[in-house]
């Protein structure tokens, strides 16, 4: 090879490896607009960049639209190779940059999102005063997250952990009651056993739906309710509880502020409508320390909640 040869080798490789990392963010985001805002560029460099990309490798790596962008075949292949090689190179930064007593890089955490309002709105200052130098950044999101594909360090998961290589340990169980607007029983009678549900509009996860189990001690009963609405997220069902548009599965805890303002009511309160275990899931076996600091502190915090 001769040295011009080489000088233009060892300038695609400069314009391939500036130009992944923004590669894989608008894998993850599909979208030039969101990506850029994330990424702290203008739209015009993040796709003058992009091409840049295209040009270095030789092939097209993305198909365009107007809205979003959709990976090629030749885009998502290179996606999946480059994933572990950009969790190296972080684990290499970090064990350089380290000093003692100090945490640095970024962090990627998955929460089910009313997990993150509920309980880790005001838990995690506490962290990052602790760590100064610790970045995160939060998916809050309503479904599982694929940890491998979407380049995720830990996924806080609500709700049945499905068989998979992934590491996971168990943080807590919650319990769900039945709660309802005292506005809603001017039009329906308050129930007095688990089959009076039936007869009420039922508000549910789009994903959990019915049927519903209640638990009394030993005593169980399958509940098919009766839903009028769903939705994705939790707040928004909570907003229509409080509307009077029907009943629906929550921690005391979540409700208690309702309770207490007279705008929630608890429903046939010795039975439990469901409970849902809490997992935390990393992909790597061997976590770097700004992910363990992450992980042992999010063990810490749910070990308390209930």
């Amino acid at each position: 090879m001769n040295e011009k040869q080489y000088c233009k080798n060892s300038m695609s490789l400069d314009i391939f490896w500036q130009n992944i990392p923004l590669f894989v963010e608008l894998a993850r985001q599909k979208n030039f607009s969101k990506t850029a805002d994330i990424l702290g560029l203008s739209v015009s460099t993040l796709s003058r960049r992009i091409k840049a990309l295209e040009t270095s490798v030789g092939v097209s790596l993305f198909v365009r639209n107007t809205r979003s962008v959709v990976l090629t075949p030749e885009g998502e292949d290179l996606r999946e190779k480059c994933i572990p090689i950009m969790q190296n190179a972080e684990d290499i930064y970090e064990k350089g940059t380290q000093k003692t007593n100090n945490i640095t890089g970024t962090v990627r955490l998955s929460i089910f999102s009313e997990m993150y309002y509920s309980i880790l709105a005001t838990e995690l200052p506490k962290l990052l005063n602790k760590w100064p130098n610790l970045q995160l950044s939060l998916f809050l999101t309503d479904k599982p997250t694929d940890l491998h594909s979407e380049l995720v360090d830990l996924d806080l998961r609500l709700g049945d952990l499905p068989t998979s290589n992934l590491n996971a340990r168990k943080l807590t169980s919650l319990d769900l009651y039945v709660f309802a607007a005292p506005s809603l029983f001017e039009k329906y009678p308050i129930p007095q056993r688990p089959e009076d549900l039936t007869l009420l509009p039922g508000l549910t996860l789009i994903y959990k739906g019915s049927p519903w189990m209640l638990s009394k001690g030993d005593e169980c009963r399958k509940i098919i309710i009766n839903t009028r609405h769903s939705a994705t997220c939790v707040r928004v069902l909570k907003d229509m509880t409080v509307a009077g548009m029907g009943i629906m599965l929550l921690r005391p805890a979540e409700a208690q502020e309702f309770v207490d303002q007279g705008k929630l009511m608890r429903i046939l309160p010795e039975w439990k409508g469901l409970t849902l275990d809490v997992h935390l899931l990393w992909a790597n076996n061997k976590l770097p320390s700004r992910v363990r600091v992450v992980k042992d502190f999010l063990c810490e915090v749910f070990a308390k909640v209930k």
